[in-house]
């Protein structure tokens, strides 16, 4: 039996950028002064454009932090595996990004994730600050990129909003299905509690 580490990744294993974070970049590239974490991107063709000044293009990703470890149970030894999410090789991501469900049993964690384009890992939590009250169905990121998920009913859509007022959609097993953009007055300053507390 295998049982995960953590829910939220250890400062010293993260993937992808941060914008907390502090990198060395160099063309292609970029070295978390942290951990180390050498982060490649390679565009694959153009830009397209959404609307509204955002757009996306298609990665081809690579991260030097491609390893999993996992506690065993009973014993509490722990095995190391590389990264189920790589889709192209070992260390390799292309795609869109990916939501990985708790109830999805691929999830190596308790929460809710989004695999993001770059590689990065980021858990969900009921509330964005502690002592929040928990919306149901609506779930943060506590790493600085304040993403939020609303979970639908069972089998329907689950719905990733970005801070910039853009929004993705996954079916209920994780993959994309369509992005688009909104008003984007949730992560502004705004008299409301909810809007003033996705806003710090």
């Amino acid at each position: 039996l295998a049982l995960p580490l953590r829910a939220q990744e250890h400062p010293a294993l993260e993937r992808g950028f941060a914008a907390d974070k502090v990198y060395q970049f160099s063309g292609l590239d970029q070295v978390s002064l942290f951990n180390g974490a050498l982060t490649v991107q390679i565009p694959i063709g153009g830009s397209y454009p959404l609307g509204g000044g955002l757009g996306y293009s298609l990665r081809l990703s690579y991260s030097s932090k491609f390893w999993n470890f996992e506690q065993m149970a009973p014993s509490g030894a722990v095995r190391s595996l590389p990264n189920r999410y790589d889709n192209v090789g070992v260390g390799w991501f292309f795609g869109l990004g990916r939501l990985v469900p708790n109830e999805n049993p691929s999830s190596d964690t308790l929460a809710s994730q989004y695999r993001s384009p770059d590689g990065g890992v980021h858990a969900f939590y009921t509330t964005l600050h502690p002592g929040d009250e928990s919306e149901d169905g609506v779930y943060y990121t506590k790493d600085s990129t304040y993403l939020r998920l609303k979970v639908p009913v069972p089998g329907g859509d689950f719905i990733l909003e970005f801070p910039d007022g853009s929004i993705h959609t996954f079916t209920n097993d994780g993959r994309p299905t369509s992005s688009s953009i909104r008003d984007t007055t949730w992560c502004s300053a705004a008299p409301t509690a909810r809007r003033s507390r996705v806003a710090t």
